[in-house]
């Protein structure tokens, strides 16, 4: 984990996005906390942009 700026908020819009297409609970919380995990291997609340 390098940091969890933004780690809540997209494992909520990925819960959001699959409770709206219908998926089942469990592939939702799947989901959810793989994006929110992979949220987490960046540090701080956006990725390097080039300069």
């Amino acid at each position: 984990v390098r940091d969890t700026v933004g780690a809540g908020d997209s494992f909520t819009a990925a819960l959001v996005v699959g409770r709206l297409r219908g998926d089942p609970l469990q592939a939702i919380a799947r989901v959810a906390c793989e994006t929110a995990a992979a949220v987490c291997t960046y540090a701080g609340a956006l990725p390097e942009t080039p300069k």
